[in-house]
């Protein structure tokens, strides 16, 4: 690729400084962080405080800043004398009264007119003069200054919301609204109302700006001065892909202990271009930057980067000095572990046949669910089936029916928004051999949230949809056995092997009532919701019906197998092993019942597979045990794991990288297959 990020393992300690940390020797701070086993440092230089004497009017320097030395300047020099990358932290979402006096029409505005304001400062507004052109005077002198190797905006583009959580709705700037009577022909939308056509166009509106601020800066940047690295929240224009794996006091719950993986995952195979920087966030939220969270959730994430061969990344807000340390010494041992086997996790692409598709665009028009994507992804992590995930917009490249082609079987879990584009590379990739998995409302709306009359997907067995019914409450699918050979069916049902003594599988929430296509074949039959109370009634007026809770179609030389229904979503809530049953069932159909990995593991570990440059391969596992309710303890210790995998070339020796050993090899009917004596949290084995 060229590039540093590219060629050197990265391990990032992000030190988010407070204006007092400039009383510290700014030295000693990278020194810390040195002695971390890291070899990066995020540095805040500017934006909101500047931490060096800007000669910028609209910057603001500290007052505690000393005449005597270079805070910025000293850091980075000793940056370089320990031989670590230096990234410069940078916020252009808020500026002080005096900047918002001299330049108002920079900032966000409220429906009411007012700025917005927290602590003193003024929120900017993407499509302002600051974002467009000040931070070129910015970057510029922050890159003549000091010659960093990358620049990290945060909280880049729209922010409505303050720190308190509190929404200032729909910026109603000078910049705004001309820009969006300039696109649309109409007015910018006051209030967010999905069923409003000016707001689904308002989604359209801040995507298309967001992005193109983001690519100017990035464009900026790498023609100002080659080989810097920029990052920020935004893909576009960016070189480091950053995400992070946090939790929130306000957030729903169940915890998802899949935070760091899905990041990774998700970055790692849309961008294969571009690093993924997924950060471990060591506090619980913004209101309570130093209460850290459990050294063992801290761990997990962490792991999870390993296993899926990112780079280490790790936030603390203030130095590594913090006033809650129980975490540091866990972090610090996987960062000094990878470090000390850095060429092992250099290179590895994945092995995974099944692509699961993140419908991030179906989220704020109200048409689908992270829950949904949560639901499958877990499903497939506990039953140790090797799985990437992709953004959709993957499926707009001109590469994508290429990219698909590498994969067995592509699952859309609530995909409703799609283009004509990632349609037709669906459909394409279907009619050329390839199996899909599709729930709920997947492909009835276009990409910019209109309904469509028919599905845009032709390889679906359903295309019109008769009704949409959501008081779905105590409705049932029941489980007919479907696998005598006179039937002469395509996708038999063998009801003793996939649900035992199963016999209902329970829906909630919205279920769409949808004629079939000839030459689809069908799996269940539903139960309109009957009456549950009081016990003597319950189930005295079940009616079973002809309408599906499988469809499997068979188009060109692929199939599809479309859930007019959430399954996804209601496993994510359940855990219902009637869901799971219908899931593994359905799967099994699509691909002939073959496994590329086979464990006896337990459901919480993950397991990922990878193919290295030098033919080797790597079979990686982090141990999620610990994982229980909104706490992650210690994980239990795993023995004697065997895991047998499907590898495209034979291997003759195996080796733990964490026990540093051998560990036993074998072939049995046509796998091969490893010992795992014990797992802790995470080992990597390297099959040669």
């Amino acid at each position: 690729m060229g590039n540093w990020w590219h060629e050197q393992p990265l391990r990032l300690v992000q030190t988010n400084l407070q204006e007092s940390d400039i009383r510290r020797n700014p030295r000693e701070i990278v020194r810390e962080v040195a002695a971390f086993d890291a070899n990066a440092i995020l540095f805040s230089v500017g934006g909101i405080v500047s931490f060096y004497p800007s000669k910028l009017p609209f910057q603001t320097p500290s007052p505690l800043l000393s005449s005597d030395i270079d805070f910025v300047g000293e850091a980075r020099d000793e940056a370089r004398k320990l031989g670590l990358r230096f990234i410069a932290r940078l916020d252009l979402s808020k500026c002080h009264k005096h900047v918002f006096d001299h330049h108002p029409e920079w900032f966000f505005r409220r429906a009411d007119g007012k700025p917005q304001v927290y602590n003193g400062l003024y929120s900017t507004c993407v499509n302002g003069g600051y974002y467009r052109a000040y931070s070129f005077e910015i970057i510029n002198e922050i890159i003549e200054r000091y010659d960093v190797d990358g620049l990290f905006f945060n909280m880049f583009g729209y922010q409505p919301r303050d720190y308190s959580g509190t929404d200032h709705g729909i910026c109603q700037c000078v910049n705004c609204r001309s820009r969006f009577r300039e696109m649309f022909g109409r007015e910018l939308p006051t209030v967010e109302n999905p069923n409003d056509p000016n707001y689904l166009d308002y989604l359209s509106f801040k995507e298309i700006t967001s992005r193109e601020a983001a690519q100017q800066v990035g464009d900026y940047i790498h023609t100002r001065k080659p080989g810097i690295a920029f990052s920020t929240y935004s893909i576009h224009g960016t070189d480091l892909v950053r995400s992070e794996a946090n939790t929130a006091v306000d957030r729903p719950l169940p915890l998802w202990q899949y935070s760091a993986s899905d990041n990774v995952k998700r970055a790692q195979h849309t961008y294969p271009h571009k690093r993924s920087l997924n950060t471990a966030v060591y506090f619980l939220d913004i209101p309570y930057r130093f209460a850290e969270v459990s050294a063992d959730l801290t761990s997990l994430r962490l792991a999870q980067n390993v296993i899926h061969s990112a780079p280490l990344d790790l936030y603390v807000l203030g130095t590594l000095d913090q006033p809650n340390r129980s975490g540091l010494k866990s972090a610090q041992e996987i960062f000094s572990f990878q470090a000390k086997h850095e060429q092992e996790y250099q290179g590895l692409t994945s092995l995974a046949q099944v692509c699961l598709l993140y419908p991030h665009r179906s989220f704020p028009y109200g048409k689908s669910s992270e829950t949904a994507y949560r639901g499958m992804f877990r499903l497939l992590t506990e039953n140790h089936i090797p799985f990437d995930c992709v953004h959709e917009h993957r499926l707009t490249e001109e590469d994508a029916n290429e990219f698909l082609a590498k994969y067995k079987l592509l699952i859309l879990p609530g995909a409703a928004l799609l283009s004509d584009r990632q349609s037709e590379v669906i459909d394409s990739f279907v009619a050329t051999g390839g199996k899909v998995l599709a729930t709920g409302e997947t492909g009835f709306y276009t990409e910019t949230g209109r309904p469509r009359p028919e599905n845009s997907l032709k390889s679906l067995g359903a295309s019109r949809v008769e009704l949409t019914r959501s008081d779905m409450r105590s409705a049932y699918f029941r489980i007919h056995d479907q696998h005598d050979p006179g039937l002469n069916r395509h996708f038999p049902l063998d009801k003793a092997r996939h649900f035992n003594e199963t016999d209902l599988i329970f829906l909630d929430g919205n279920y769409l009532y949808l004629p079939v296509k000839e030459e689809a074949e069908k799996w269940l039959s539903l139960i309109p919701p009957t009456t549950y109370g009081p016990p003597e009634k319950v189930f005295s007026d079940a009616e079973e019906t002809d309408w599906p809770g499988v469809i499997f179609y068979r188009y060109g030389r692929g199939t599809s197998a479309y859930l007019p229904w959430q399954v996804d979503a209601l496993y994510y809530r359940f855990s219902s092993p009637g869901h799971t049953a219908l899931l593994l069932a359905v799967l099994d159909s699509l691909t002939g019942g073959d496994r590329q990995l086979v464990s006896n593991a337990h459901p919480s570990v993950e397991i990922a597979l990878l193919a290295r440059k030098d033919g080797a391969y790597m079979l990686n596992l982090a141990n999620a045990s610990g994982h229980g309710g909104t706490a992650i303890f210690p994980p239990i210790p795993m023995r004697d794991l065997v895991v047998k995998i499907a590898l495209p070339q034979p291997v003759t020796t195996a080796c733990s990288l964490k026990q540093g050993r051998p560990v036993e090899l074998w072939r049995e009917q046509g796998y091969t297959c490893v010992r795992v004596g014990q797992l802790e949290l995470f080992d990597s084995i390297i099959l040669r």
